[in-house]
């Protein structure tokens, strides 16, 4: 069995690269749930707020409802 202090370049480069893909793995599924939950605010707005018609220019929707978020 090696010591710890044995341990050689080519499993320090294995475990490095596992843990670089698995953070990348991270980020793409969190900007997936990301892109997803504005697409349903805004589908959501479009249906309820602006009965699926396109907003004017200078209503403020979005910003009145940041207020009211958590």
């Amino acid at each position: 069995m090696k010591s710890i202090n044995t341990i050689d370049n080519a499993l320090l480069s294995e475990v490095c690269r596992i843990i670089d893909e698995a953070r990348q793995n991270v980020a793409v599924v969190a900007n997936s749930a990301l892109t997803m939950m504005y697409w349903h605010i805004g589908k959501i707005i479009n249906t309820y707020i602006l009965d699926n018609q396109r907003a004017e220019y200078g209503q403020q929707i979005v910003s009145a409802l940041s207020t009211k978020l958590p």
